[in-house]
């Protein structure tokens, strides 16, 4: 009986330690432009404290870059620009590795713009990676829907 005690308690531990770490959260926005039907497309990540997003561009041996697909497929939707990065990017060889990479703190928003040829919304996919100054954690796919108003 004190043995089972022990691994339940011991079990327990474990549980309150194994924390789901999520240190990014996405949000989308769409605003519509002056051109009828055309939106600015807005992915925001906002990044706690002590982490990082990294740059869609990217060279081998490093970190995962962030990288979207749009389903136009599944909608009438045409994106018209390259999705640009705005935020304070840091930039330089990071010591875990050893290459050159742009990575984002705090907050990340990546911009396109794409027209709507009677879509109501925009369907895709991002995939990033994450990680601090001593780890990484895998890469994680996002699936979004964003209502064109």
């Amino acid at each position: 009986m004190k043995s089972l005690l022990i691994l339940v308690v011991a079990l327990f531990g474990l549980n309150i330690n194994a924390q789901i770490l999520e240190p990014v959260k996405w949000t989308f926005e769409a605003t519509e432009l002056e051109e009828k039907g055309t939106y600015q497309i807005d992915l925001i990540a906002t990044v706690d404290e002590g982490w990082y997003v990294y740059s869609q561009e990217m060279d081998e041996g490093g970190p995962i870059p962030t990288s979207f697909e749009f389903y136009t497929g599944r909608s009438p939707v045409e994106i018209l620009t390259k999705i640009e990065e705005i935020g304070e990017a840091k930039e330089g060889i990071d010591p875990m590795f050893e290459i050159f990479i742009r990575k984002y703190a705090n907050t990340v928003t990546f911009r396109t713009t794409v027209k709507s040829n009677g879509a109501q919304s925009l369907e895709g996919e991002l995939q990033y990676m994450c990680c601090d100054n001593s780890r990484c954690l895998p890469p994680e796919t996002v699936e979004f829907s964003i209502k064109l108003p």
